[in-house]
């Protein structure tokens, strides 16, 4: 996988900077946060890049609500110890067809429930702490600035360009003016790019946005110009 550093080199490219010194464009304040910025916005776009995490979650007993793993933005899917899924539910229908969920106990849970960017819910509530399988969409970069160019491009090597494209569109809007307006032409190359990463990651994982809770999944259909 590639970093930061080779990517902000051909920023500076772009910008008609002198590689690694700069003149009018930082690496560590401007470039780097560009390109981390771009990431952010490929992983709203794609749903990408998924993360099953290397070590098992811990939920803990007595509580519906459970802080979000580390390093992971949305649950995509769960699994119990047994190795069954652990099916996605909401509240909606939780309260519709199990009034006093709440208060319902037991040793595995039968539903976990989505509840914002920093928790999640599971059903019924557990009399110990057990372990799952978590798989998720993974934030690109889990750091805090400043970033020193180490950290790494969790997507396919052929889709870089567009974070290069991203970057150097925001780092114009320094110049403003005809500079960053021609540079709009650039960001909308990087949704292209950011498209056709979008139906890669369909095509590899079909079900992994779905509409309702049931869990049937959302299919896409191309629009054909004639």
């Amino acid at each position: 996988m590639s970093t930061l550093s080779p990517l902000a080199d051909e920023v500076q490219d772009r910008l008609e900077e002198p590689r690694s010194a700069g003149i009018f464009w930082s690496r560590t304040a401007e470039i780097y946060p560009a390109l981390v910025e771009g990431m952010d916005e490929a992983m709203l776009i794609t749903g990408d890049p998924e993360l099953k995490l290397g070590t098992l979650f811990t939920i803990q007993p007595n509580k519906t609500w459970q802080t979000m793993p580390a390093g992971i933005l949305v649950i995509l899917r769960m699994q119990a110890p047994n190795g069954l899924p652990i099916k996605k539910e909401s509240l909606v229908t939780l309260d519709r067809f199990q009034p006093g969920w709440q208060k319902d106990t037991g040793d595995t849970p039968l539903n976990w429930i989505p509840m914002g960017l920093n928790l999640f819910g599971v059903y019924p509530k557990l009399t110990q702490a057990i372990n799952v399988t978590v798989a998720g969409i993974q934030i690109p970069v889990n750091e805090a600035p400043p970033f020193s160019g180490n950290e790494t491009v969790p997507f396919p090597a052929e889709y870089n360009e567009g974070f290069v494209d991203y970057a150097a569109h925001v780092c114009r809007f320094k110049e403003a003016g005809a500079e960053f307006e021609a540079s709009l032409a650039v960001y909308q190359r990087f949704l292209d790019r950011m498209m056709e990463l979008s139906k890669f990651a369909y095509r590899r994982d079909a079900l992994r946005f779905v509409l309702g809770p049931a869990g049937a999944g959302a299919q896409v259909t191309d629009v054909v110009k004639r």
